[in-house]
């Protein structure tokens, strides 16, 4: 951050509602370095207790399968129940430049301009599972923040894509008809956390073809799933199937919580996420030994000319480091 933050008057003026204030804190999560992560986890601390009561969605799908437009249509439905919005789009970072268009938030124009949404477009950076590394520290804010729902647009990666599904309560699959997507359904991955599914474009494409399309995927999804997840056909121009499938998101979500579920499932994704974050620091962690930078360039080095396999390369690196005592 470029200038010196007091992170308890932030936190208070985040738990305020107040944007500009939010914007900053995503901001400061966002950051990468040292001062301000060490910042930011002051700044979640700060905010925890006030957060966890949004519904949490996810939206998934291919590229030009039409993420942002269903957004922007379903994001009408839930303004209908007087619901404060927010809307987390993560943009896909190039490996080559690093950097992100960050775009999706201008082909939301009706939500970006609502007085009750929040849009905020995040680069993905080096993480996988179309998401970024501060998704779930961006929810917590914006939950903090007294948003009702919070909607996270993923990069669109396809099958790999199952990340969102540790930090939403419900995530939902775009296909289009007729592209082979449905028949991914046979494998493991997006196909099998996600909740429900739904075949976008149903009002440019013909009918025949999106019942067939419904069809092959409730057919490839009895091949994973004891209980088939629903599958929804729907516009993003007309708004066609939006109302149901918001309903369908209301009553998911009731049944989950008179079960006992809702709760459950929160828990069990923080574990999961403690249990990442861990790996990921020791990692990190391993990585900054000044010894162990030296002994990984000089391996390169030996895997470059051919005098070592990168298998063998590893087992020397670990070697080293738990003989020094680590």
């Amino acid at each position: 951050m470029v200038q010196k933050l007091n992170i308890k008057e932030l936190a208070d003026s985040v738990l305020q509602g107040n944007r500009l204030s939010l914007s900053k804190a995503l901001t400061l999560v966002e950051s990468k370095r040292k001062e301000d992560i060490r910042a930011s986890r002051e700044l979640i601390n700060n905010v925890l207790p006030a957060s966890g009561n949004a519904l949490r969605i996810g939206i998934t799908g291919a590229p030009g399968v039409g993420k942002s437009t269903i957004i922007e249509k379903l994001g009408e439905k839930i303004l209908e129940s007087k619901a404060r919005l927010a809307v987390l789009s993560v943009d896909p970072t190039s490996p080559t430049s690093g950097g992100s268009i960050l775009g999706d938030k201008t082909r939301m124009e009706e939500l970006s301009r609502h007085p009750q949404v929040f849009v905020r477009p995040s680069p993905s950076g080096t993480e996988g599972g179309g998401v970024a590394v501060n998704t779930r520290d961006q929810i917590t804010l914006c939950e903090a923040a007294g948003f009702d729902v919070v909607i996270v647009e993923t990069v669109g990666v396809g099958q790999a894509e199952t990340a969102a599904s540790l930090m939403v309560d419900y995530l939902l699959l775009l296909l289009l008809p007729g592209s082979g997507d449905e028949l991914q359904g046979i494998k493991r991955g997006i196909m099998e956390v996600a909740h429900a599914f739904a075949f976008t474009k149903s009002d440019i494409l013909e009918k025949s073809l999106v019942n067939q399309s419904v069809s092959d995927l409730r057919m490839a999804l009895h091949m994973i799933h004891e209980e088939v997840p629903e599958i929804f056909t729907c516009s993003g121009v007309t708004g066609e199937g939006i109302i149901t499938i918001w309903k369908a998101v209301n009553q998911f979500s009731q049944h989950r919580k008179k079960e006992g579920a809702w709760e459950a499932n929160r828990r069990e994704q923080d574990l999961k996420y403690f249990d990442t974050l861990l790996r990921k620091n020791l990692w990190l962690e391993f990585l900054s030994e000044k010894e162990v930078e030296t002994k990984i360039g000089v391996c390169r080095d030996r895997i470059a000319s051919l005098e070592l396999s990168p298998q063998s390369a590893v087992d020397l690196i670990v070697e080293d480091y738990f003989k020094r005592g680590k």
